[in-house]
C-alpha cells in the first residue's frame, strides 16, 4: 500500500502515524485527536518529576501504565502526569523518574490504573 493510500483511509476512517524520530499522531476523520512526542524526538533524557511539576504545576491525578503478565509478574511501565484541562499526559519512568513521553490531546484513562 503506498502512503497516499494510508492518508487516505485515514481520512475516513481512524488509526496512527508513527514517525522514525519519535512522534506519532492518532488520527480521526482526517483529524489528529493524539499526539505522542517520545524524549527521543523531544532531545530531552534528563527532564524529571519535579522539573515537570515546576512547569506545569500538580497534576489533576497520576495513573498507572502497568501489566500483569502471571500472578508473580507485575510491571509498571510508566506513572502517568494527567492535566486535563491542558490535555496533557506525561508519562514518567518508574526507575529514574525522568520524562519518557508526552500525549497531548484526547486521552482514554480508563486504559491506565490509579496511583
Amino acid at each position: 500500500m503506498r502512503f497516499k493510500d494510508r492518508i487516505e483511509l485515514l481520512k475516513k476512517g481512524k488509526g496512527w502515524i508513527h514517525l522514525a524520530n519519535g512522534a506519532s499522531f492518532k488520527i480521526k476523520k482526517g483529524i489528529i485527536k493524539q499526539l505522542k512526542l517520545s524524549t527521543r524526538y523531544l532531545q530531552d533524557k534528563k527532564t524529571s518529576r519535579v522539573d515537570f511539576l515546576k512547569i506545569f504545576g500538580k497534576p489533576e491525578t497520576e495513573l498507572v501504565d502497568d501489566f500483569c503478565y502471571s500472578g508473580f509478574d507485575y510491571n509498571i511501565d510508566a506513572y502517568v502526569l494527567v492535566y486535563r484541562q491542558k490535555k496533557i499526559y506525561a508519562f514518567l519512568d518508574p526507575k529514574t523518574d525522568k520524562l519518557n513521553e508526552l500525549h497531548f490531546g484526547e486521552f482514554d484513562e480508563n486504559l491506565y490504573g490509579k496511583k
